[in-house]
């Protein structure tokens, strides 16, 4: 099984009308959306995924510090209970935000971040007013401290470079087999990313980053603790965050099946190695 946990964020400074909500839940989008509307849940009914059993939960997140903590705390702990009862599973948190640094003239591109910084530095407040600057998200790590996407962060993959004391995760190879797999339909309308900013897009993707190290070290000190079929286990859970272009620069349709084709990649992926392919 495989469940993918898909978020997007409404309008904040600058934007005034998100992408992301709108690949997700439609326009216009109700105040409280339901779990099964909008343009990405139709399009996956008309062209499911290729994966026998795969589960999609979509949720539309604050634009701020203090909201994505509560509704990602929430969300994480009801997808990644432990122990986890019943069938194992895979859980993909695949959030999407949009990349306002690009514009006309610009084509505009899909960007599939390697990796979430240590540091929030706000260039615009969020929506409830906070803007930091230079401040670590983990305040006992360094602001070079950065976790990778699509990990499994065990221990054993966690790592310094030379002169440095900050523990970071690099991004999985899947990433860039990700990408790979999406150039041969997309070419260069796709891209793999180092910098996902430092506004609430790479705040999430580093706390969903290391909400999975934790409760894969409560998984691995556990030691599974329960009997077959996934009881008293824990879920396998990665993270990745994509970052998409203004509606004015690539159209909706588009970027509703680039988001269908990247679970449908990761679906690949998870089932054949380097060598998934889109469907």
């Amino acid at each position: 099984m495989i469940e993918f946990v898909l978020t997007c964020f409404g309008p904040f400074a600058g934007i005034t009308s998100n992408p992301t909500q709108t690949i997700i839940y439609g326009t216009p989008c109700p105040p409280h959306p339901p779990p099964s509307c909008g343009p990405i849940t139709e399009l996956l009914k008309s062209r499911p995924l290729s994966h026998p059993h795969v589960q999609i939960h979509t949720y539309l997140l604050p634009v701020s510090i203090s909201g994505v903590t509560s509704a990602m705390s929430d969300i994480f702990n009801r997808h990644c209970p432990y122990p986890c009862l019943g069938t194992t599973r895979t859980v993909v948190f695949l959030h999407l935000g949009v990349d306002g640094s690009q514009a006309p003239p610009s084509q505009g591109a899909f960007k599939l971040e390697r990796r979430g910084y240590n540091n929030a530095t706000f260039r615009v407040p969020d929506n409830d007013g906070a803007q930091p600057t230079n401040q670590p998200i983990d305040q006992d790590q360094g602001l070079d401290c950065y976790l990778g996407s699509l990990c499994s962060y065990s221990n054993d993959s966690e790592s310094s470079e030379e002169g440095s004391t900050t523990p970071r995760t690099s991004a999985s190879p899947l990433v860039d087999s990700l990408v790979s797999n999406l150039k041969t339909k997309y070419g260069d309308l796709v891209e793999a990313s180092d910098d996902a900013g430092r506004f609430v897009c790479n705040y999430t993707l580093y706390t969903t980053g290391r909400r999975i190290r934790e409760y894969k070290s409560k998984v691995e000190e556990g030691g599974g603790g329960g009997g077959g079929d996934g009881e008293g286990k824990g879920v396998e859970a990665m993270t990745v965050f994509l970052h998409v272009p203004k509606f004015e620069l690539l159209g909706g349709e588009i970027q509703v099946e680039f988001v269908r084709d990247v679970m449908e990649g990761i679906c690949g992926l998870m089932e054949g190695g380097e060598e998934g392919a889109l469907n």
